[in-house]
């Protein structure tokens, strides 16, 4: 007989205890012989966070795997896979071909709710998912998931490979979800984690987890540079901080003055093909830092849009790849120089002091 194995994947920030049971549950109602429990990277959730408008709350990588370790302790069928963390995608396919790769005389099992079917057939229209691999489908919240894969054209051809099981009692309310909204009050939700995993959500600090704004534009489009704004630059006025940043390139004031009629986007385009001035560029975190004190000074109703944002973390979120000013919101990698300058002014408004992060 074959060996089988089940395949856990998820966000798990943090893991529950319903996560544990299902796991178990699956590898016991198979006769599987491990169970492999996926975490994906923190810049994955932290990206599918943002997009779905639901906190700011990411656990670290490394706590979220000290849960698991601390949850899934003393089951020696289950393995914590952690290749994923190092990914800024969590594509389970790939996933799959991966651990049928290091077990190939193995079966292969995706866990799964039935709340996601149609992953599933997306899966099955995409790739051949189920003609290589089984799914084990548990019922959450009434449904029957016989008869969802039965109405199903595209699974009800492939109904010999996934596994229905009767749901679990007592998880129906279990989520990281729930956990999250206490996460700094913990002891009103402990008993939805495994008791050696609560230990590490205390440890964690609110202040590690300020509130976001990750991308400059909407409502917070007055953030970038790119946004019309008269700035003034050394006795000149330009129509944008964008401007005066390209036309501080040049020594000549009277080249810089081709500059204060550009649209931010033509100052931006000229500024690339300008070779800045020796010493230039060990000095344009200064000089970006004068320009945009000048475009907040001169400008009260911006100034006052920049007070608004409170002690928000200012997230300079670009898809240019410009990771000295901002950062790739893919990777969630990048020093952020212009959202570090952002809140550094912000500090000065308000009195405090120079906020680093």
């Amino acid at each position: 007989m074959r060996e089988k194995i089940v395949v856990m994947g998820g966000s798990f920030n943090p893991p529950t205890i319903a996560h544990v049971k299902l796991m178990r549950c699956a590898l016991d109602g198979i006769n599987a012989s491990r169970g492999y429990v996926v975490p994906a990277s923190q810049a994955y959730i932290k990206r599918k966070m943002i997009k779905a408008g639901t906190g700011h709350l990411c656990i670290p990588d490394r706590t979220r795997l000290d849960m698991l370790n601390s949850s899934f302790a003393g089951d020696e069928r289950v393995i914590i896979y952690t290749d994923w963390l190092n990914e800024t995608f969590a594509v389970t396919y790939e996933i799959m071909c991966k651990i049928q790769s290091l077990n190939p005389e193995a079966d292969v099992y995706f866990l799964s709710g039935a709340d996601k079917i149609n992953l599933i057939e997306e899966l099955c229209t995409k790739n051949d998912f189920l003609q290589r691999f089984g799914v084990i489908m548990f019922a959450r919240n009434g449904e029957d998931p016989d008869k969802m894969i039965g109405s199903s054209e595209t699974l009800a051809r492939y109904k010999d490979s996934i596994v229905c099981l009767r749901p679990l009692d007592g998880i129906e309310q279990i989520s990281s979800t729930a956990i999250r909204k206490h996460l700094f009050d913990i002891d009103c939700v402990s008993d939805l984690l495994h008791p050696e995993a609560v230990k590490y959500i205390k440890a964690l600090n609110k202040d590690d987890f300020p509130e976001e704004i990750a991308a400059f534009k909407d409502e917070y489009s007055f953030l970038n540079t790119v946004y019309p704004a008269k700035t003034e630059y050394e006795g000149l006025s330009y129509p944008s901080a964008e401007s005066a940043f390209q036309a501080s390139k040049l020594m000549d004031n009277a080249e810089r003055k081709r500059f204060a009629e550009c649209s931010p986007e033509k100052a931006k385009s000229k500024g690339a093909a300008i070779a800045p001035y020796d010493g230039w560029e060990n000095n344009r975190l200064s000089i970006m830092e004068s320009i945009l004190e000048n475009k907040f000074s001169g400008n009260p109703e911006l100034r006052q849009k920049l007070l608004s944002t409170g002690n928000r973390k200012l997230i300079y979120g670009n898809k240019k790849k410009d990771t000295y000013w901002g950062v790739d919101p893919i990777t969630w990698e990048g020093e952020n120089n212009l959202g570090k300058l952002l809140m550094k002014i912000r500090s000065k408004l308000t009195g405090g002091s120079d906020h680093e992060v």
